[in-house]
C-alpha cells in the first residue's frame, strides 16, 4: 500500500475518519450531559459559542 492515495481513496478515509471522529465526540457529549454540573458548564459554553459568533 502506497503513501499516494488516488481521489476515490482518500474520501474513503477522509470519510471513515471523520465517522470515528464523530463517533468519539458524540461519546463524550453524551458522557458529558449524564453529568448535571457537566450539562450546565455545556449550556454555558454553548451561551459563549452563540455570543462569539
Amino acid at each position: 500500500m502506497g503513501c499516494i492515495l488516488t481521489g476515490q481513496q482518500w474520501r474513503k478515509e477522509a470519510l471513515r475518519s471523520s465517522q470515528k471522529i464523530a463517533c468519539i465526540i458524540g461519546s463524550i457529549a453524551v458522557g458529558l450531559l449524564q453529568s448535571s454540573v457537566a450539562q450546565v458548564a455545556v449550556i454555558h459554553l454553548g451561551a459563549i459559542g452563540l455570543n462569539l459568533v
